[in-house]
């Protein structure tokens, strides 16, 4: 789907009165360009924004600070973490570590 219609679905959303979207799978932080453009324009629209990673895009504090930091100004609320052995075999738990030591010094929610 293009971003002009992800946006038409996020007014969609905002006018039946939907205030929270959740951003998902595959990996979300694989199209950070349009996530960013898309929880932007919820925030315009009043809904909250959520996201579910696995945690990939995070390989240091910094980066993951930096990332969660952006996307929160954008309107992000909390995130939740997906892992379990499969993930596990490709990205490093240090991963996520990093973002549950950044997510923790921004005060953002975290599962």
């Amino acid at each position: 789907m293009g971003i002009d219609q992800a946006k038409n679905f996020v007014e969609q959303a905002g006018t039946a009165g939907v205030r929270q979207i959740v951003f998902n799978g595959g990996e979300p932080f694989r199209h950070y360009a349009a996530v960013r453009t898309l929880m932007q324009h919820a925030k315009e629209q009043g809904i909250e924004s959520a996201l579910i990673t696995n945690g990939s895009w995070a390989t240091t504090e910094e980066r993951a600070n930096s990332r969660l930091v952006d996307l929160m100004q954008k309107g992000l609320r909390s995130l939740t973490l997906s892992t379990d052995r499969y993930h596990l075999s490709k990205v490093p738990l240090q991963n996520l570590v990093n973002i549950l030591a950044a997510a923790k010094g921004l005060g953002l929610r975290t599962g």
